[in-house]
């Protein structure tokens, strides 16, 4: 029952801002930001990990594009609309791409906590060797 604002808030934005007639990722982007926002703001010990999360899911997908991007060169430009969406880029990725990507790990790492009421422990702390 605890998830439903969340679901409710996540999907509002989505469709309030596709219904802006922006890029269908910039709105799902806009989404996962609210619903990782709503899921931080009723559990805030677990910013780091929506943090970490979001750079490792950035840290992730760019080898995969780089691959991508050399097997089917310009298939970015081709198949994307294009416009200031695809035009700025840093290590050759689309920033909306980059910004997409991140928002789905800032939501994403910390909801499984949220739904099961997990507790995350320092890496520290599970690293200890106990003598």
């Amino acid at each position: 029952m605890r998830m439903v604002p969340f679901l409710l808030l996540s999907l509002l934005v989505v469709w309030g801002v596709w219904a802006l007639q922006v890029h269908s990722s910039v709105a799902c982007a806009a989404g996962m930001l609210a619903g990782g926002s709503y899921l931080l703001w009723r559990r805030p010990d677990l910013w780091p990990e929506a943090l970490v999360s979001g750079a490792l899911m950035v840290a992730v997908t760019l080898p995969v594009f780089w691959l991508l991007a050399w097997l089917s060169p310009h298939w970015v430009d081709q198949s994307w609309q294009p416009g200031l969406y695809s035009r700025w880029r840093l290590l050759g990725m689309p920033l909306g791409d980059m910004a997409f990507y991140a928002c789905s790990g800032f939501q994403c790492g910390p909801l499984l906590a949220f739904m099961f009421d997990f507790r995350w422990q320092p890496l520290q702390r599970r690293m200890t060797v106990h003598q």
